[in-house]
């Protein structure tokens, strides 16, 4: 139950950081601010918790000793990903806004869903499916994450508006990735080749 809670919030960080790096939705919004810090204290909770919670070691056996969880905890890529999102808590950001940029960790949060697909008590052609359905999800996560990153990066290189020579008008202008490094020449020859 726990997993599954995580999950969906996890889902909601790996959705709402993109978007809020890339419109600033929850500037001024106390809703989406409350929420986002809610959800931050239960995965702060959620660090605490994991110290404490057994594991199975490669062999199948549940340790129960405190001390080897805390080391094993420790010792994983989870824990890395979980204190470094944490860093990018309101709260520390609000000592240093350079912290902020540990946010993007919240996304790597999603990949819990592998562990909880491989140890569902499921038949080896469900959890095929399960898979299927968790790389298209993915899939669709790193889409999200790039579309509001390329809009960041075009947003903060753009020319917004410039003055035509010929009449002194103001006109928008959009802004283009450059593409001097495509050779079409080269495209063209490869295509005639080819076909």
């Amino acid at each position: 139950m726990w997993d599954a809670a995580v999950l969906v919030f996890a889902t909601y960080n790996a959705f709402f950081m993109p978007l809020n790096y890339a419109f600033k939705i929850a500037d001024g919004n106390n809703g989406l601010i409350f929420l986002d810090n809610l959800i931050d204290f239960i995965f702060l909770f959620d660090i605490i918790w994991n110290f404490f919670t057994s594991y199975l070691t490669s062999t199948g056996v549940e340790i129960f000793d405190s001390i080897e969880i805390a080391k094993h905890y420790v010792n994983t890529i989870r824990f890395a990903t979980d204190f470094l999102s944490i860093l990018g808590m309101g709260i520390f950001e609000s000592i240093s806004s350079k912290l902020d940029v540990f946010g993007i960790f919240k996304i790597v949060r999603i990949l819990r869903l592998n562990t909880v697909i491989r140890d569902l008590p499921i038949a080896g052609e469900t959890k095929s499916v399960f898979n299927f359905i968790k790389l298209t999800f993915f899939m669709v996560i790193w889409l999200h994450c790039v579309g509001c990153f390329m809009w960041v990066f075009v947003e903060t290189n753009a020319d917004v508006v410039k003055i035509r020579p010929t009449d002194g008008e103001e006109i928008a202008m959009m802004w283009y990735p450059p593409l001097d490094w495509i050779n079409y020449t080269d495209i063209k020859i490869y295509n005639e080749t080819v076909l």
